[in-house]
């Protein structure tokens, strides 16, 4: 489910299941909001200049001022429950789609590159800018490492259970860890995905 998130004036962003995304003051009071034709599970990303991206299930991601105007909106050929994540560099935008692909979006919203990977992706990628390596899960259970300037696949894992959350990024130790849909927590090595130890938990993770 989407979760808010705050501008750098304190206005609130977020989306609901009926389409509708939302801008409201920190005082509850609506600013603007705009319907998408679909259900709105993603989280917004916002960049250094103030745009706000979030994904829907009508296949579209979606680039707002924050006046509420659009500025553009890329189509893939599924929806998007994936949140995007913004690579503070160069204000790149990545994220995933049910129709199998990472994508990779410039700021003007033209397509960079996209890399085709064999199930569908429910979880968020996050961006290791230590190496420039894209990490995101699948629902078929396999992780992938991908080189966020070229799109390629650095490496695999296949853990073989469903993986709708995102991974967490262990920098100290050079790991990814990622939760399970078996209710384990895995900790792979960040370089070649081989894995380093498992936690098991009581029940399914979906964070």
């Amino acid at each position: 489910m989407a979760s808010p998130v705050l501008g750098t004036d304190t206005t609130i962003y977020v989306g609901d299941i009926s389409g509708k995304f939302y801008a409201v003051s920190p005082e509850g009071v609506t600013k603007w909001t705009y319907s998408t034709d679909g259900e709105i599970y993603a989280t917004a990303a916002i960049d250094a200049g103030d745009t706000i991206y979030v994904g829907s299930e009508d296949g579209y991601l979606y680039a707002f001022k924050n006046d509420g105007s659009l500025k553009w909106r890329y189509k893939t050929s599924e929806g998007i429950s994936s949140s995007p994540v913004i690579k503070p560099q160069d204000g790149s935008i990545y994220f995933g789609s049910e129709d199998k692909n990472i994508y990779a979006l410039d700021t003007s919203g033209k397509l960079v590159w996209k890399s085709e990977l064999n199930e569908e992706i429910w979880a968020s990628p996050v961006l290791d800018t230590s190496n420039d390596v894209l990490y995101v899960g699948t629902l078929g259970g396999t992780i992938y490492a991908i080189n966020a300037a070229h799109g390629t696949q650095t490496w695999t894992s296949e853990i073989e259970h469903i993986i709708v959350g995102s991974p967490a990024i262990d920098e100290i130790n050079g790991s990814v860890v990622i939760g399970l849909g078996n209710g384990e927590i895995q900790a792979l090595n960040k370089n070649d995905g081989s894995l380093k130890w498992k936690y098991i938990a009581n029940d399914a993770i979906s964070s």
